[in-house]
């Protein structure tokens, strides 16, 4: 015992002004602030591990209850400021019932956000982009979802034209999250 203690203590020595390979090391529920905040608002532990895609959507001819539908939606609150705000899918990690794919069941481990708009002539304001980008950028970090593995809904069903062509396809992708090599 004492031989492998005092190798272990060599080896921290050794090693203790080595630089490390990864940045600084974050709780999974640490807390936060603005959009990314309701990545945590949950009634079940975390299922960090079952969920491997995001597909965002836009509100855009979409009958019915936005929150039948998707995890997140980004939307003016009441007091005016744009937020997340989480849905029962989200809160209990259940599937929600956002994309339609007859090929693959995309909705077993995605998670659907919705922004409110219609971004067919116009892009989604500032502060609904920083919104979005902040929940993604979470979920990304909480959930270990590559940037590649972020998707718009028309990337993956063609028939779909959400979130629609002025949606900033090419800003948003650019600021995804990517981890350091």
């Amino acid at each position: 015992m004492t031989g492998g203690a005092l190798t272990l203590m060599v080896l921290v020595m050794r090693t203790a002004d080595l630089p490390m390979p990864f940045g600084p090391l974050t709780a999974a529920g640490a807390p936060r602030e603005g959009a990314g905040k309701a990545v945590f608002e949950l009634e079940v532990p975390l299922q960090a591990i079952k969920w491997r895609n995001v597909v965002v959507h836009s509100s855009r001819r979409r009958p019915g209850s936005i929150s039948a539908r998707y995890h997140f939606v980004i939307e003016r609150g009441p007091e005016g400021k744009v937020r997340a705000t989480t849905t029962e899918f989200w809160r209990r990690q259940v599937e929600a019932h956002h994309v339609y794919v007859p090929s693959r069941d995309w909705n077993a481990d995605s998670i659907g956000i919705c922004v409110k708009g219609d971004f067919s002539t116009s892009p989604p304001s500032p502060e609904q982009m920083n919104a979005l980008i902040e929940l993604v950028h979470t979920l990304q970090e909480t959930c270990n979802i590559s940037a590649d593995h972020v998707y718009l809904c028309n990337d993956i069903d063609r028939r779909c034209d959400s979130p629609g062509a002025a949606f900033p396809a090419r800003a948003f992708t650019d600021r995804l999250w990517r981890p350091q090599r």
